[in-house]
């Protein structure tokens, strides 16, 4: 897709009427290089085996929960073209000093769902309070696990972190 095409594609559009999952059915059926990119996917994920575990709708449901959480968790994704992720050094991390940037991948987001295995989810928080004071720890361990269940989304507690699966 030319320069000028995708300028027109993303600030041409008047998307302001439209849903998030409209916008996002529209990027992800417009942009020609998100097709290809589409179809190398389908491959890898053909090829490795692997079975759908969310789709674009369930991922869509999770941008907007997450948004009514006390805070972002942040998250690691392992994306199905990213064979050097190394999920044993995520794991250990416990908590986090960083919010979690869950907005859509044209707003400089998280990446395009269907290329998406599985992401890493820290349910803690550790807010800044002072140079000489320990930080203030914010657990959403509970309220996030109950999110995944109401709402069908698969997932494994790892070492106090979320595994959202996209395809297992």
């Amino acid at each position: 897709m030319q320069d000028l095409e995708k300028r027109d594609l993303y600030s041409g559009t008047d998307t302001k009427n439209m849903t998030e999952d409209e916008k996002y059915k529209y990027y992800t059926t417009n942009d020609s290089d998100i097709l290809i990119y589409k179809e190398d996917v389908r491959k890898i994920v053909e090829k490795k085996g692997l079975g759908s575990y969310m789709n674009d709708t369930k991922w869509l449901r999770l941008q907007k929960l997450v948004a009514n959480l006390p805070f972002s968790p942040s998250y690691y994704e392992k994306l199905i073209r990213d064979d050097n992720f190394n999920f044993s050094k995520i794991v250990k991390i416990k908590n986090s000093t960083c919010f979690g940037n869950w907005s859509p991948f044209y707003m400089e987001g998280m990446s395009l769902f269907f290329s998406i295995e599985y992401i890493i989810v820290i349910p803690v928080y550790i807010e800044y309070v002072g140079r000489l004071v320990k930080g203030k720890v914010i657990d959403i361990t509970a309220e996030l696990e109950k999110l995944l269940l109401d709402n069908n989304i698969p997932f494994e507690f790892n070492n106090g972190n979320f595994v959202i699966y996209g395809y297992k």
